[in-house]
């Protein structure tokens, strides 16, 4: 393994492209085991400098991120991971700040078909088309996405997941797994699926914030589709969707789709789901919770939990349940809850 010992407090400005094999990258790509001890430095492109992302994590690569704050990575075009692109590899950042980058997909960190773990981290002002702060990715194999004690905040994305995208390979099963505990996920915004967290594949919320987030079509805060979740011990509050379109509209807190989740001892509270539904549409519907259905069964238990002070603008300010496609049963079963 080799380390790198950074400046105490100095400032690393990129200015040139250092490869493309992935993607314009202004560092090389790390292929082997490499810590790097920021000792609270920072790694920015510079600015007018050429389009490039700031790290790159190959297959055999294992990166370890100390102490740094990475910023203004834009790798431009198509390309992802404004600031970290993890391709396959394994990569970790502790006492991290991501901040102000854009790409394509994971304005901030992108994991694709590699293990990305983030502690003690903050991942804010990042811009992406999809997954403002993070997007992981099963594109080639399983992507596993492990966030603990770390504030996601102010993100925005042109399409889904405005603080993280996570995307299963469904047709080829692929899974793409996010763990989130003891974290918060705040203040971000997304045009398409959730503001806060859009899920395709398998989350767990433990012990965590989603709050105040806000998307154009469905689901405030949480998005899970054609996959699980468990939320526990957590807090959903504040999040708003708001469309003036009849589709979309749907789930101010928490929207379930062809897929199952358990909450339990959790508050889900003053979220909206705003918009004036036509033509048998489904906006302004589930201010706190949506259970939607298009091709498969949704199963959602709920317990020990409190559902209040939720609005919607055409019905189920708590709890709204439509079978949009289909004729497969949405399953929802309360118990101790208020």
């Amino acid at each position: 393994a080799d380390t790198i010992e950074l400046g105490q407090g100095a400032t690393y400005i990129l200015l040139e492209v250092n490869n493309t094999a992935l993607g314009p990258t202004g560092l090389p790509i790390a292929l082997s085991q490499i810590l790097i001890n920021g000792h609270g430095s920072t790694i920015r492109r510079g600015i007018g400098a050429p389009p490039f992302r700031i790290f790159c994590v190959g297959q055999a690569g294992n990166l370890e991120l100390v102490d740094l704050a990475i910023n203004n990575g834009d790798p431009g075009g198509t390309f992802f991971g404004g600031a970290v692109f993890s391709h396959g590899g394994t990569t970790t950042l502790v006492r991290t700040e991501v901040t102000d980058n854009t790409s394509q997909c994971g304005g901030g960190l992108h994991n694709r078909s590699g293990t990305m773990t983030v502690l003690d981290s903050l991942i804010s002002q990042n811009t992406g088309n999809h997954g403002g702060g993070i997007c992981s990715s099963a594109a080639f194999g399983d992507a596993l996405l492990v966030i603990e004690r770390t504030l996601i905040t102010n993100n925005v994305s042109n399409g889904e997941g405005g603080g993280i995208q996570s995307v299963r390979d469904q047709a080829l099963g692929w899974m793409s797994t996010v763990r989130v505990s003891e974290s918060t996920v705040s203040g971000n915004i997304s045009s398409d699926f959730s503001g806060g967290i859009t899920s395709e594949g398998d989350i767990t919320v433990m012990n965590s914030t989603i709050s105040d987030n806000h998307t154009g079509l469905v689901a405030g805060g949480l998005y899970v589709a054609r996959g699980s979740a468990e939320i526990e011990r957590s807090t959903i509050t504040g999040n708003t969707v708001e469309t003036t379109a009849d589709i979309g509209g749907a789930g101010g807190g928490v929207v379930v789709n062809d897929a199952s989740a358990t909450i339990s001892n959790s508050t889900i509270s003053g979220n909206h789901a705003l918009g004036a539904a036509t033509n048998g549409e489904y906006s302004g519907r589930g201010g706190g919770v949506f259970l939607a259905g298009f091709a498969a069964d949704t199963v959602v238990n709920i317990e020990d939990s409190t559902i209040c002070d939720n609005t919607a603008d055409v019905a189920g300010g708590g709890i709204a349940v439509q079978r949009i496609g289909g004729t497969d049963p949405i399953e929802v079963m309360l118990r101790n809850t208020v």
